[in-house]
């Protein structure tokens, strides 16, 4: 399975998914763009699974599984064994900040907490660029925690390899 990913800043994300053999997919998301950095199975450090979705936080918090991560076209990929290697964050305009931390349970670490601001001025864009810095995605390391305020919604996305 070949994954490519290249985030641009304006208005969607193009992910072009060719699955052993069979006609590309083309996912595009609306609203998150991130141009500049691309990685691939053939980049340095190599990219094999990709996630940008919107989420929702529900009383102020959500728990992503790394293990059962969503795709663009909302199927589970299991990153057991890989590392994040690059994380992307679109707080919106008018929202509270958002923090993204290691889960309370099986904790994953993307090397402390993430906090994205609030703006009133705009949407906050904000890129980790990770690689290989990070624990493997394992049973024990699967887990992060987003919380805010009440019931923000958001974008995050996720290259791991």
């Amino acid at each position: 399975m070949t994954v490519t990913a290249v985030p641009q800043i304006y208005d969607g994300v193009t992910v072009t998914i060719d699955v052993q053999g069979t006609d590309a997919v083309q996912a595009v998301i609306d609203g998150f763009k991130l141009q500049g950095l691309s990685l691939d199975t053939t980049s340095s450090p190599p990219v094999s699974k990709v996630s940008y979705r919107e989420y929702a936080l529900s009383a102020g918090t959500i728990t992503i599984d790394l293990t059962a991560i969503l795709d663009q076209v909302g199927v589970a990929q299991d990153c057991t064994g890989l590392k994040v290697q690059k994380e992307h964050a679109i707080n919106p305009e008018a929202n509270s900040q958002i923090a993204i931390a290691a889960g309370a349970s099986n904790g994953y670490s993307l090397g402390g907490t993430i906090t994205i601001p609030g703006s009133a001025e705009g949407d906050c864009h904000v890129v980790f660029y990770l690689p290989e810095a990070l624990a493997d995605i394992s049973a024990s390391a699967k887990s992060l925690t987003i919380t805010g305020t009440g019931s923000q919604t958001f974008s995050l996305g996720f290259d791991i390899g």
